[in-house]
């Protein structure tokens, strides 16, 4: 793998972590200490399944499934944070580990349904085809 390559990886995860860390002191001064930890690690979830789909980020199915897994995550987290808040970070870390798997396994399903037939949102190179 090229060292270019390498590097945009890692910037992508640095990007993953410059989004994620600023959420856990916003709760806490918004009074919501019990979503510290499950709030970040869902968003840092959602965007490592974003991150691993990299192939298939240029269709709008993907983006609107993306969208409506992030809409169900907002009263998933809402829901079990207070249920959560005696359990320690390594359990919740893995709780996201098999999360972000559910997602991927959306993704692929949704893939399965309707990816075939969805052409990409952005032109691929080589122009316009000609018909004839």
């Amino acid at each position: 793998m090229a060292k270019v390559t390498r590097f945009r990886h890692y910037l992508w995860y640095v990007a993953i972590g410059v989004a994620v860390l600023p959420l856990m002191p916003l709760l806490h001064y918004l009074g919501r200490p019990e979503l510290e930890r499950p709030a970040p690690i869902a968003l840092a979830m959602i965007l490592v399944a974003i991150k691993v789909c990299r192939d298939i980020r240029d269709r709008m199915w993907f983006w609107v499934t993306i969208v409506g897994v992030a809409a169900l995550h907002v009263p998933l987290v809402m829901y079990t944070a207070q249920r959560l808040s005696g359990i320690s970070f390594r359990a919740i870390v893995y709780l996201g580990i098999a999360d972000c798997l559910a997602i991927l396994a959306v993704i692929s399903l949704v893939e399965r349904l309707v990816g075939s037939n969805d052409p990409p949102t952005v032109p691929t190179s080589g122009g316009t085809k000609s018909h004839s």
